[in-house]
């Protein structure tokens, strides 16, 4: 299985411009994902000066039709129109879906947790979610370190955008892992090349 995560920033690039058709081709090139997570992406919500209203939900759901998508708003107002205006993070899985459900953690089951989590491996927040809870609750592990041991991590965020994140390269972009996973995890890679959002994409290859 491979598992792509990516904080999208609504389709905005480094030049100033929002171009899903761009997100999508990059996602694509860079691998056969089976489990697409995109992070902030908008629905009849204007985010930037640069972007329109539209839905892109359905337009990144377009751009992989093998896919079942699933959003979850983490923004939901009354816009225009009688449309809602949303914005969350979105799912597009080509394997079957059991059932979708929305949790707090820590939750006892096996899983993988993916995204922008807003904060960096020195951070008190990267000790806690990989800290110990209690015997019934599988330990989260940093499947980077899982990969690459003591490697540090591949920057993730503030490659090409200066203005957004002065401080530079950084990660906070990670793959988590339950310990019942982790002996599966093969391989994580970062895209360190594009240039379509401020965050880099990030692919997390699982076997059976």
């Amino acid at each position: 299985m491979e598992i792509l995560t990516w904080n999208i920033q609504a389709g905005l690039g480094a030049d100033g411009r929002v171009d899903l058709g761009r997100i999508a081709h990059v996602a694509r090139q860079f691998c056969d994902a089976d489990v697409i997570c995109f992070q902030e992406v908008s629905r009849y919500m204007r985010i930037f000066e640069s972007s329109v209203a539209d839905d892109q939900v359905a337009a990144l759901a377009e751009s992989f039709p093998d896919h079942q998508a699933f959003f979850g708003p983490v923004i939901d107002a009354i816009g225009e129109q009688g449309k809602r205006q949303q914005f969350g993070n979105l799912v597009l899985c080509r394997l079957p879906v059991v059932a979708c459900s929305r949790h707090l953690l820590p939750r006892p089951s096996a899983a993988v947790l993916c995204g922008d989590f807003n904060f960096r491996v020195q951070d008190a927040e990267y000790a806690v979610i990989t800290s110990f809870v209690d015997a019934q609750t599988p330990r989260l592990e940093d499947s980077w370190r899982i990969v690459h041991g003591d490697r540090p991590h591949d920057p993730t965020c503030g490659i090409f955008d200066a203005n957004q994140w002065p401080e530079g390269p950084h990660c906070r972009d990670f793959f988590f892992a339950s310990e019942d996973i982790a002996s599966h995890i093969k391989g994580l890679r970062v895209d360190a090349q594009t240039a379509a959002s401020d965050h880099q994409p990030l692919s997390l290859s699982i076997d059976s």
